[in-house]
């Protein structure tokens, strides 16, 4: 079963997450990073309430464009990861890029965001944690 259509060229999806929904075993959700090459990052969730025969359309929680100035520095987000509480309540937690191109040395942040609909609609994303990036190069 196919959740999303990308094109798989200028369209991937990156790092899914599945949720089941413990109050409701036929209710999944699905978060995602869509990344599209020539306009815009975002993170997604699909649900499905018939244990994944039939999907709904995404919902964008958060999403970076590229910018139209090509030395303007690029935000992204990526890596989300999506939870279903005892009540039905759907959380999202995924990690905000400020200007990650070209890298300068900034925080990034944890953000959260969370849903009472079944995932219909998200409120919006809150920074819960800033992190000090490592791994990269600090001019």
């Amino acid at each position: 079963m196919q959740v999303v259509s990308l094109d798989g060229n200028s369209q991937v999806a990156d790092n899914p997450w599945l949720a089941v929904d413990p109050s409701d075993t036929q209710r999944l959700y699905l978060s995602y990073t869509q990344i599209d090459f020539l306009a815009c990052n975002s993170i997604n969730v699909v649900s499905s309430s018939d244990g994944g025969k039939k999907w709904g359309a995404p919902v964008i929680i958060d999403q970076e464009c590229f910018p139209t100035d090509p030395t303007a520095l690029q935000n992204t987000v990526a890596g989300s990861s999506v939870t279903v509480g005892p009540d039905g309540k759907v959380f999202v937690a995924y990690e905000f890029f400020p200007g990650a191109l070209p890298n300068p040395p900034v925080n990034n942040e944890i953000k959260f965001a969370s849903s009472i609909n079944h995932g219909a609609a998200f409120s919006k994303p809150r920074t819960v944690a800033n992190l000090v990036p490592s791994g990269t190069e600090l001019n």
